[in-house]
Parts: C-alpha cells; sequence; structure tokens
C-alpha cells in the first residue's frame, strides 16, 4: 500500500512539473529579435470582417486575415492592393499580373498586367488601365469593355467621374467620363501637352500646366457649368510654382490658388571679391516674401495677386472679395523671445484695412479662419473670441472664463497657449475647443458656452479622435485652418490621466456619450472610419504588441487582429504605474518596468530615463530590436534583469533644473519603498537630447547612480545658446522657449546654475557619452565638452562619435552597436 501511494506521489509531482515546464516561458534572445515586425500598411474591408497588412520584415508581401475563421493568407510580389466598397473582393497588383479574389468564395481570378486600378464606388466595377487600353470590369461576372488606345490620367477621389487622354490618329485628345451616366465629354481647347494634373476635390474641375519653350507656364482649367469648359490663363505671372509646392484649385469658387515668384526682392549675395560678411542688429528688419500668393478667377479670367506692401502675407476668406491679412512689421521678435506676433485686418473690397486685432501672438491655432462661414476666431489674453467679417462685430466667447483654457503647464513657450481646438461644427455656428479635461461648445456670435463633458471630476480627458488630418485648403496650411466636424456624431477619446487607461465614445450633438471600446489600459494609436459606422483602431499596451480592433455600434461586430502572436511565448516584465505625492504637494507620475522572471526575493538594478513627462512610456510597446535611434530599448533592459523608471518630472521657468534632483529623489524613495526588490546601491541613468542634458546636470549634483548614459545633450547652456548652428537655427530662442524656458544668461543670474559644466568637478559617475558627428539640433562639441573636463580630472568616461550620423542613427549597424554598447555598459557598472 505504501509502495503505491510513493508511486501516485511521484506521478503527481512529475505531472506538477511538466505542467509547470509547459507554463515557462523563454527569454528573448539577439535571436529572437527578428521574429518581431512592425506593420507599414493596412486596409480593412468596410464591413469589418477581412484585414490586410504589409510587414516590415517584407514589403512586398500582404497578410490577408479572415477575422471570423481566424485564418491568415500570404500572397507574395504584391505591389497594391485595395478591398471593393462592397466588401465581397480583393483586387492585388503584382508586377506582371493582376488577381481578383472574391472573399466569399475563395476564388480567384487572373488577369493580365495591370499598371493602375480604381473601384468606382456607385457600380461597384474595377477599372482597369492596360498598356494600350482601358477596360471597365464587372467582378461578379468578370466581363470587360475594352476602350483602346485611352490613358487614365486621374480618377476624382469620389470616384465618379476621371480624366481620360486617347492617343487618336498622332493626336491627342482630353476626355471627362462619367461613371454615373457612362458618357465621355471631349475637353476642346485643352492643351495635349498638359503635365502635373490636378483634379478638385469637392467638384467636377481640374487644372494643368505646361512649361513652354520660352519658359513660360501655360495654365490651363477645365470645369462643369452645364457642360464642361475650358479655359486658359491669359495673363501669366513670372515665376509659376505648383509642382511640388503648394496650389489649390477651389472649383466651387472658381478660384486657382498658387505662388509666383517675386521679381521685387532680390537675394542679399555679397559683393563679387567682398571677403566679409557684414552683420547690423540695427537694420534687421523683417523682408518682403520671395513668393506672391495669388488667385485666378477662371471663370472671369482676372488674376488678383493678394500680397501687399503693409502686410506681411494676405489669406483668403470664405467670403467671395474678402481677405484676411496680418502684419508682423511693428513687433520685433527679439522683444517676445524670438516669436512672431501680429496685427490682424479685414480686408475686402479694395477698401482700407480693417484692424481684427493687434498683437495676437502668431502661434498655431491662435488665429482661425472658418473655412464655410464670414467668421474668424481667436485666443488673447485668456480669451476665445470671435469676429464676423461681414458686420465686423467682435465678441468675446468666454466671458466668464478668463484663463480656463490657457495651458498654463505647456511644454514649450512656443507652444500655443490653449489647449487646442477640436472643430468648427459644420451645420451650426459653433466651434468646440478644450480645456485640460473636457470639450466645450462656443456659439460664434457670443449666445452661449456650453460644456459637453464631465471630465474634470474623474481626472478624465476628452478628446477628439476621429480623422485628424485636415482637408487641403485654400490656408495653403493648416496653421490657421481646423477641422470642420459633423457634431452629429463625433467619435471621442476619454483618457484616465491617473490609470492611463483610454476608452472611445461616440458623442451626439445632444453631448450623450454612447461606448464604442470600454476603458482598457491601452494606448489608442489611431481610428480609420470604415463603411455603416464601423472603425478600425490601431492600439498597444506594454505587454500586449499593437492589435487592430474592428468594431461598430454593438459589441457583436468587434473582431481582432493581434500583431506578433509569438510574443505570448516569451516572459515578459509588467508595467506598475504609481502615482506619487510629492513633499510640496504636487501630485506626479511614474511607471516602473519590472525585469522579466522578476523575482520578489531577489535583487535587480533600476535604470531611470530622462526626457521630460516619459510616465506614459509605461503603456508603450517596445519590440526587443537593435533597431534603436538613440541605443535605448527598454524590453532589451528587462529582459538583462533591470528595472526601467520611467518619471514625470517638472520645469521652472528660468530655473529648470530647479525640481530635478529633488523630484527624482522623492520618487526614486517612493517607488524603492514600494518595491524592495529593487537595488539601491545599484541606480543607473539614460537620456537623449534634452534628456542627455538632464543626466550631464545631474551626475553632477549626485552620487546616488552608479553608471550615467548621456546621447547627444546639451553641456553648455553658453554654448547652446550663443551658437547659430544648434538646433538649426538661433540657439538662443530654442534655451528660451524650448524645453530650458529661460530668459537670456545677461537677464538671469540663475543661468549659471542650470549649466552643466559648472558642476563638472562633482562628478563621480561613469559616463558612456555619444553623439552623431554631423548633429545639426545640438552640436557634437556639447558632448566633447563633457568628456574632456571629465578626462581631464581622471574620471571614467568614454565618449562614442558615430561618423555621417546626425541627432538620431540612422544606420542599423550604428544603432545595434550603440545598443549593445549601452546594454554592456549597464551590466558592467551595476551588477
Amino acid at each position: 500500500m505504501k509502495v503505491i501511494k510513493t508511486i501516485v506521489a511521484i506521478a503527481c509531482f512529475f505531472l506538477v512539473a511538466l505542467h509547470a515546464k509547459a507554463q515557462m516561458k523563454d527569454s528573448i534572445r539577439p535571436e529572437h529579435y527578428d521574429l518581431w515586425y512592425e506593420i507599414r500598411q493596412v486596409k480593412a474591408s468596410g464591413d469589418g470582417k477581412w484585414l490586410a497588412h504589409v510587414r516590415s520584415d517584407n514589403a512586398s508581401v500582404i497578410y490577408l486575415d479572415d477575422l471570423d475563421k481566424n485564418k491568415e493568407e500570404r500572397i507574395e510580389e504584391v505591389e497594391q492592393f485595395d478591398f471593393s466598397d462592397d466588401s465581397r473582393f480583393l483586387f492585388i497588383q503584382k508586377e506582371k499580373e493582376g488577381l481578383l479574389k472574391n472573399l466569399k468564395s475563395g476564388k480567384v481570378s487572373v488577369l493580365p498586367k495591370i499598371l493602375s486600378y480604381y473601384w468606382l464606388s456607385d457600380k461597384g466595377q474595377l477599372l482597369l488601365q492596360y498598356k494600350e487600353s482601358v477596360a471597365l470590369m464587372n467582378p461578379y461576372t468578370l466581363k470587360q469593355t475594352f476602350f483602346k488606345d485611352e490613358v487614365i490620367v486621374a480618377v476624382h477621389n469620389q470616384k465618379t467621374w476621371a480624366l481620360l487622354k486617347k492617343n487618336q490618329e498622332s493626336e491627342v485628345r482630353w476626355y471627362i467620363w462619367d461613371f454615373k451616366s457612362n458618357t465621355k465629354t471631349p475637353l476642346k481647347g485643352l492643351n495635349p501637352l498638359l503635365e502635373d494634373i490636378r483634379l478638385s476635390e469637392d467638384s467636377k474641375s481640374l487644372m494643368g500646366t505646361y512649361v513652354m519653350n520660352s519658359g513660360k507656364t501655360d495654365i490651363q482649367v477645365a470645369y462643369d457649368d452645364n457642360g464642361w469648359k475650358v479655359k486658359k490663363m491669359s495673363t501669366r505671372p513670372p515665376g509659376f510654382y505648383s509642382s511640388g509646392s503648394w496650389c489649390f484649385l477651389d472649383g466651387i469658387k472658381r478660384h486657382l490658388y498658387f505662388y509666383s515668384k517675386n521679381n521685387e526682392v532680390k537675394v542679399d549675395e555679397p559683393e563679387v571679391g567682398s571677403g566679409v560678411e557684414i552683420r547690423n542688429s540695427l537694420t534687421s528688419r523683417p523682408k518682403p516674401s520671395l513668393y506672391l500668393y495669388n488667385y485666378w478667377n477662371f471663370e472671369t479670367d482676372s488674376l488678383t495677386t493678394l500680397n501687399r506692401e503693409d502686410m506681411t502675407d494676405v489669406l483668403v476668406s470664405s467670403i467671395e472679395g474678402y481677405f484676411i491679412g496680418y502684419s508682423t512689421r511693428n513687433y520685433d521678435p527679439r522683444d517676445f523671445k524670438g516669436m512672431d506676433r501680429a496685427d490682424f485686418y479685414l480686408l475686402k473690397n479694395g477698401k482700407e484695412p480693417i484692424l481684427i486685432e493687434k498683437e495676437i501672438v502668431k502661434l498655431n491655432k491662435n488665429f482661425l479662419i472658418h473655412q464655410n462661414k464670414p467668421y474668424v476666431t481667436y485666443y488673447k489674453n485668456g480669451h476665445w473670441w470671435s469676429y464676423h467679417l461681414i458686420t465686423d462685430e467682435k465678441k468675446c466667447l468666454t466671458e466668464n472664463l478668463q484663463w480656463h483654457f490657457s495651458d498654463r503647464a505647456k511644454s514649450y513657450l512656443s507652444d500655443t497657449d490653449h489647449y487646442g481646438i477640436l472643430g468648427f461644427s459644420a451645420d451650426t455656428k459653433t466651434m468646440l475647443v478644450y480645456d485640460a479635461f473636457d470639450i466645450w461648445k462656443l456659439d460664434l456670435d457670443g449666445n452661449s458656452v456650453v460644456k459637453c463633458t464631465d471630465g474634470e471630476p474623474k481626472n478624465v480627458s476628452y478628446r477628439f479622435s476621429g480623422d485628424t488630418s485636415l482637408k487641403d485648403n485654400q490656408f495653403r496650411d493648416t496653421f490657421f485652418s481646423t477641422h470642420i466636424v459633423n457634431t452629429e456624431q463625433l467619435l471621442i477619446k476619454a483618457r484616465n490621466n491617473k490609470t492611463h487607461e483610454t476608452a472611445l465614445f461616440f458623442m451626439n450633438e445632444h453631448h450623450d456619450l454612447k461606448e464604442l471600446l470600454p476603458a482598457e489600459p491601452f494606448r489608442i494609436l489611431g481610428v480609420v472610419p470604415l463603411k455603416q459606422g464601423r472603425y478600425l483602431i490601431k492600439r498597444e499596451n506594454h505587454l500586449i504588441p499593437p492589435q487592430f480592433v474592428v468594431t461598430g455600434k454593438s459589441t457583436a461586430e468587434t473582431r481582432l487582429k493581434q500583431t506578433n502572436e509569438h510574443y505570448k511565448k516569451y516572459e515578459w516584465g509588467k508595467s506598475e504605474l504609481f502615482n506619487i505625492s510629492l513633499s510640496d504637494g504636487v501630485n506626479t507620475n511614474a511607471t516602473l518596468i519590472y525585469p522579466a522572471f522578476w523575482q520578489p526575493d531577489k535583487q535587480y538594478p533600476l535604470i531611470v530615463y530622462y526626457y521630460e513627462k516619459t510616465s506614459p512610456y509605461g503603456m508603450f510597446y517596445r519590440s526587443p530590436t537593435y533597431n534603436n535611434l538613440d541605443g535605448f530599448n527598454s524590453t532589451l533592459l528587462s529582459q538583462k534583469g533591470l528595472f526601467v523608471l520611467y518619471m514625470d518630472m517638472r520645469y521652472a521657468e528660468n530655473e529648470v533644473t530647479k525640481f530635478l534632483l529633488k523630484d527624482t529623489n522623492e520618487i526614486l524613495d517612493h517607488i524603492i519603498e514600494k518595491v524592495p526588490s529593487i537595488n539601491k546601491e545599484k541606480l543607473g541613468m539614460i537620456g537623449h537630447s534634452f534628456g542627455g542634458y538632464e543626466v550631464m546636470y545631474l551626475v553632477g549634483q549626485t552620487h546616488r547612480f552608479k553608471a550615467a548614459v548621456a546621447g547627444a545633450g546639451v553641456s553648455d547652456l553658453y554654448d547652446l545658446y550663443f551658437a547659430d548652428k544648434d538646433k538649426g537655427s538661433l540657439g538662443m530662442f530654442t534655451v528660451e522657449n524650448v524645453q530650458f524656458k529661460t530668459q537670456a544668461p545677461f537677464f538671469n543670474d540663475k543661468f549659471n546654475l542650470m549649466n552643466p559644466l559648472q558642476y563638472v568637478g562633482n562628478i563621480e559617475t561613469p559616463m558612456l557619452l555619444w553623439t552623431g558627428e554631423n548633429d545639426y539640433r545640438i552640436r557634437k562639441e556639447h558632448s566633447i565638452k563633457m568628456y574632456l573636463g571629465l578626462w581631464r580630472q581622471k574620471k571614467e568616461a568614454e565618449l562614442l562619435i558615430y561618423k555621417d550620423e546626425r541627432h538620431f542613427l540612422t544606420k542599423s549597424e550604428n544603432k545595434k552597436d550603440l545598443t549593445e554598447r549601452i546594454i554592456v555598459f549597464f551590466e558592467d557598472k551595476l551588477k
């Protein structure tokens, strides 16, 4: 009986041991690094059932996923691919052939070599460009209708019409092909040699250019006005710019906006034979633009140049004949730490300028022009304001909320003063703006202010998560324009600032929130709208590689595609978020990455990563790879048995380092008390760029760290301030406006207290310094100076200067070399 019990006990022991072995995960070794990939391109079918993506390990292969059946198919030698609008087909363009895959039956039809293709929205048909013909194909029957000697020049973004070119009897003819009516209209008078063809996004119109032998540019436009018409610009401005630069066609207003060369402005050149460069601090004034901004009304064939001598620049508005001009000439940027200020004017119908507002800081989104309605809005002195272009009425939109929308905690002085704008409403006279937590709706006539969300009590920030790209428009860039949004259904992201969990909601015009994705510990990387209220969402967290979630109005429609599924085979160090109350009552966050295979009864070294507020980095997924721009990879350090700590640091104006040592010590003390397995005698730190500056400063303040890595950091603030090559421009305005946020050294008696070289004599910590030989942001001399200061004292330091590299490393061999050296350095000094 005892023998039987013994046998049973032994058997149970082996079963438990086998189960434990089966549950054990492997460590990640260098030979595993190539298993990981990134997603370079992804497309989803409109019904959300199919996903096709390209990986970083092979750009010519697509992976087609049936999300319902959890099956994946690999298709090689692919150049392009697209799903049909009805989600029934996938067309694949290869180098030598085309493939049409019926997603329901799985049948694949092979077509001859295709030069280009387009799915047509209304017809559900496939438009194909062969070498010598165009074909319209029914994907269900595979029947093709051929049009010989025709070339598809451009297809409208709504896939309802296209421009064709036909070579017929040694003659080139242009046609408009209307897919709805299946009719072709010849464009008589359109130059057969036109190039750089562009179609208007919002109407049936197109433009093209042709540079003649004389050097002049022939500009033509075709547009539909109860029949297609062709117009040619009769007065051509010198130096027309279109290809490779800005040009915008507004078919509704019948305007073509473009740049041309300003022949009145001469580029400053030194006198022939002169060997001296002359700079004069009192004669430095803004110069006229090298380019003129014009618009051509092709219906009336009238050309208008918007630039004026009394204006720095002129912008168009939503009202015909009304323009917005601004002038920076009354202000010297040196009076405002290098930032421009401008007076804005209304220019209408050739009348004298009407002042809208004086001295607006010229920052992104501080002054906005409504694309559809007669308003401009701007932010000044803690208030949002509107100005009606027709009535000349100015309204304060936030009368009782001064400074409520001001971002007092902004990272850089050159950042926009407010928390941002969601956009203008498409159907009402309102704009949606942010405070620190919530979304507010402001009536542009000043009649109402409505708080749309209630995030502040919950420490949740609500932000727009829809299509964040802005349409091309007549404002040339997005500096003075913002989204036009449909407030009937806005996709809103809600982020908990304490837990870093994120949820997605729909918000309607009544501000009701309907949950699309629950709050989960994920970082949302992108949201793409599909068909019928469905969305493709990319997300990740520290433990889970990027995954794609397809979801709709009900959870039953939710489907998931996980990338890098092999990650489950390996052991990952967990991530833990800490909310910390500092001694002066300020709350801050820190995120700790644990070593892989962590055991609470053992002790492990810890590495602190510096660069502003980094606690959200604990939600980032870091693939195990040598492909690191700055040599830092938290996953590799975790696999080597080290903790990695991300901290949110504070920075005071005119003394950026005021809290650096204090907060570092208090956060470390808190974390070490909570996690006793951290070896407090084995601490290291690492930083790059501004983080490199922080490391260089801290090693002169404390001996608490036993190893320090500083990459491309600033060692000499005076050098950065007075050099004219740092940051690609005047370093002084970088120091005054960006991370350092300080007055000039001759105005700030604490300037030298922030200078790392001031404390080089105190350094005892072994240092690894690195820089790019051609770094144009922070010159290599900063790392060299720190190294020489340590070399002179016989302190332990190693300097790496990577040839032909800049601020970040780009060559794979250099990225691998630096990553390996950093790991070896920390292992040598801390283990």
